[in-house]
């Protein structure tokens, strides 16, 4: 799922006006449920082409990560939904082998110009069709999916895959999620009560509320 859109989302959306006004009456209340509707990679890549961004990687929220989740010096990271890249850049300067993965070809092009190859490359692939290609069952050390889940068909479903085929035992889940009042939810939105189900089976290591961004840092637990 391309992310450049989800920065614009909740810009717009508190200005009350501007480019998200125009969209599909279909595409306007996902963040209502837990389990949504998926958006099509076209309307992804339509953002992106306009020049919608994700809310930049702040110098706060990397040292939150920092703190609590760039212990795998080297290690295998995957940045799911990763739009033009900003997190996936960073993690490789952290150390990690990324691979950054999205729906969004016109994204993927995006990050590519910001430069990739060694430690860091960029696979168009559907999040909810499975891990991708090539990658070995549990062979990720860090999983990161900032401004993701709302936009996923069945959010809980998927950290569940994550966390039974993507990481290895005790591995990292790094999410950011745009929590909000249930009544009053915008798009890219999820209710706040649904933290506890979005922690549910993970060993918890530490929360951070940065603007309208929440950071959870969550361990797989040891087999």
């Amino acid at each position: 799922m391309s992310l450049p859109s989800l920065s614009a989302v909740s810009t717009l959306a508190e200005a009350g006006q501007g480019r998200l006004a125009r969209l599909p009456e279909q595409y306007q209340h996902l963040g209502h449920r837990l389990v949504g509707r998926r958006t099509s990679p076209l309307v992804w890549d339509a953002w992106a082409a306009e020049g919608l961004r994700s809310v930049p990687v702040s110098e706060r929220e990397l040292a939150f990560f920092a703190s609590h989740a760039a212990y795998h010096r080297a290690g295998t990271a995957v940045d799911a939904g990763c739009g033009t890249g900003g997190l996936s850049r960073r993690l490789r300067d952290f150390g990690y082998r990324v691979t950054g993965l999205d729906t969004s070809v016109v994204s993927l092009d995006l990050a590519r110009a910001h430069g990739h190859g060694l430690g860091l490359t960029y696979q168009q692939h559907d999040l909810e069709a499975g891990p991708p290609p090539g990658m070995p069952a549990g062979g990720c050390d860090l999983v990161a999916a900032r401004l993701l889940l709302p936009f996923l068909t069945d959010p809980e479903a998927w950290l569940h895959e994550v966390r039974g085929r993507w990481l290895r035992p005790g591995g990292c889940l790094y999410l950011g999620v745009a929590f909000g009042d249930a009544g009053a939810l915008v798009r890219g939105q999820l209710p706040r009560e649904a933290i506890a189900r979005l922690c549910a089976g993970w060993e918890f290591r530490a929360r951070r509320d940065l603007g309208l961004l929440t950071c959870l840092i969550l361990r797989s637990p040891m087999r």
